[in-house]
């Protein structure tokens, strides 16, 4: 019996093919089955993953990623041709879902959840470039601060309002409504339409949402 923690590596392919790889085979949950009538299902991990990935993490939203080695799907040279068909058109892009397993507390002690950016054809063995899905240091956001106040300039081109009287930034004030770049905060429950006038809202300590640094 095994005891010592295995990685298990799940990938489903854009097709739909699940492919499940172990450090030792192994019988264990197929979380890729969780949507799956009946739930979540055990699934045979073969005995294919030869180097399984090293996640960073960090105190940050920032996650690098992470390399994997996969056997090939065939040791034949004529059948290796079809399987790097495979690898280019099928296993990137991938979902996958990586599992540091206990087989003697039957849980995860580590998961991961992604998908395939690259994968280079070694011969024997895939590499698959894998990156974490909560990588947030990708996201690039507008370079601007989100709150219930309008951080567009009276009278300009983002405005575009041609009113006499300026706005204090506010719904309320607002005589370009479709161009309001705020966030109204709370609403009417006595009427469909949003609230003519804005509510007092304390303004927040850290701005958010602030594009990452090039």
């Amino acid at each position: 019996m095994i005891h010592s923690p295995i990685s298990l590596l799940s990938l489903q392919t854009i097709s739909g093919t699940r492919l499940y790889y172990a450090t030792a085979p192994i019988l264990a949950p197929a979380l890729l089955s969780r949507f799956d009538v009946g739930g979540i299902q055990n699934a045979q991990f073969s005995n294919g993953l030869i180097q399984p990935p090293s996640f960073k993490f960090t105190d940050t939203l920032t996650t690098s990623s992470a390399t994997a080695v996969i056997e090939n799907l065939s040791g034949n040279t004529v059948e290796r041709l079809g399987s790097r068909y495979f690898a280019t058109e099928e296993l990137w892009g991938s979902q996958f879902i990586y599992q540091l397993w206990s087989p003697a507390a039957e849980s995860s002690l580590i998961l991961v959840l992604g998908a395939v950016a690259d994968v280079e054809d070694g011969g024997d063995a895939l590499r698959l470039s894998l990156k974490d899905i909560g990588n947030w240091s990708e996201i690039k956001a507008p370079d601007c601060q989100i709150s219930e106040n309008c951080a567009v300039t009276f009278g300009s081109d983002a405005c575009g309002s041609t009113s006499t009287t300026p706005c204090n930034n506010d719904w309320g004030s607002c005589s370009q409504r479709n161009r309001f770049k705020g966030v109204v905060t709370q609403w009417d429950n006595s009427a469909i339409a949003l609230p003519a006038a804005a509510y007092a809202q304390p303004a927040p300590l850290t701005s958010i949402n602030l594009r990452r640094p090039a």
